[in-house]
């Protein structure tokens, strides 16, 4: 989806500490209006992302999520105009390496 009209996003940066790979995604969920608010959604949409993710840490708006080998750095953000942003609702609950239509989690 390109973002025509969406102006804020979800983004996540993911880093597999095994291998030191990473990938960043952009997705269109709802925008939090407080901090409390932007700690709760965090909470709520990276674990549907990431099944199992459990957050290590929120500050500064931006949370840090851990499951297994993977660190994944969220936080709401600006988006530019034609950015390709993955509809939320579309990619829950299948895992990321099915969405993507990958063998693994990152690129080889």
């Amino acid at each position: 989806m390109r973002s025509s009209g969406i102006d804020r996003a979800l983004w996540l940066e993911v880093r597999d500490s095994a291998t030191g790979e990473r990938r960043v995604e952009v997705y269109a969920a709802p925008t939090p209006r407080t901090r409390a608010d932007r700690e709760r959604y965090l909470n709520r949409y990276v674990p549907q992302i990431f099944p199992g993710a459990k957050l290590r840490t929120f500050a500064g708006g931006a949370g840090t999520f851990v499951r297994d080998q993977l660190l994944i750095t969220a936080h709401y953000g600006a988006v530019r105009e034609g950015a390709h942003v993955l509809p939320l609702e579309e990619s829950l609950p299948e895992p990321l390496a099915a969405r993507v239509g990958q063998g693994s989690l990152f690129a080889e």
